[in-house]
């Protein structure tokens, strides 16, 4: 992707599919505030540690389990312990 709309675009695509498949509402809720997050932060990447408290102010626990649905779904890519984005 070369151009902010067209990573608007794949963002709210994966909110769509978020909404209709995590069954946990805490698990999508943090996802899709990730997925915020890059949106407009699109060249962020962080520990879990740093999205679950300067990202989206959640417990560390819901965050892991959404960026393992992120990652599961090639939204996010984990390098070692650091999170980033695949939507380009």
């Amino acid at each position: 992707m070369n151009s902010w709309l067209e990573f608007f675009i794949e963002c709210t695509q994966h909110f769509q599919i978020l909404r209709k498949a995590v069954e946990n509402p805490e698990v999508r809720r943090v996802a899709i505030a990730i997925l915020n997050y890059l949106r407009d932060h699109p060249q962020a990447k962080d520990s879990a540690r740093g999205i679950a408290k300067w990202w989206v102010a959640e417990e560390r626990d819901v965050v892991e389990k959404a960026l393992a649905l992120l990652v599961k779904e090639k939204v996010m890519e984990k390098r070692r312990h650091v999170y980033q984005s695949l939507i380009k």
